[in-house]
């Protein structure tokens, strides 16, 4: 019984979700180089976003212009999309972009719930929540188990 009690406890706290406005990163790789698509986060690029925004994304631009390839990396808070914490399918383009021509052009976005989500890519997020999640409760039943 009480294991029973402890499980339900412990799947009712997976499930509520706290309603405090979410932040996240929001900075551009072409202002500022510490946001390029390999990123570690910055806390100066910490900002809480307004209640509109649900959640946070990551668009990655890329693309080759006057023979250079560019690669330019977006974080920003932003709405989800329907399909929760995913990407959307990457968009090809080519012509264009202020008077100069861009080939082989890809936008890549994706968005996520949680806070600061939009820094890490999204396996490794999901992977660090998974283990803390299961390292605490194997901590907890083997101290209901054993009894220390």
């Amino acid at each position: 019984m009480k294991y029973q009690i402890l499980l339900a406890v412990f799947s009712l706290g997976c499930l509520v979700t706290p309603t405090l406005s979410t932040q996240c990163y929001v900075c551009d790789s072409v202002s500022d180089s510490t946001c390029a698509d390999a990123y570690t986060g910055h806390f100066t690029h910490i900002n809480t976003c307004d209640d509109g925004a649900m959640g946070c994304s990551k668009t990655k631009i890329q693309g080759t212009a006057l023979g250079v390839k560019v690669v330019v990396a977006i974080r920003t808070c932003d709405e989800v999309y329907p399909n929760n914490d995913a990407c959307q399918k990457p968009v090809k383009f080519a012509g264009q972009s202020n008077g100069v021509n861009v080939k082989n052009g890809k936008v890549h976005t994706c968005s996520c719930t949680g806070n600061l989500c939009n820094g890490a890519p999204a396996y490794a997020k999901h992977s660090v929540v998974a283990i803390a999640v299961l390292s605490l409760a194997s901590s907890i039943l083997r101290k209901l188990v054993v009894g220390c």
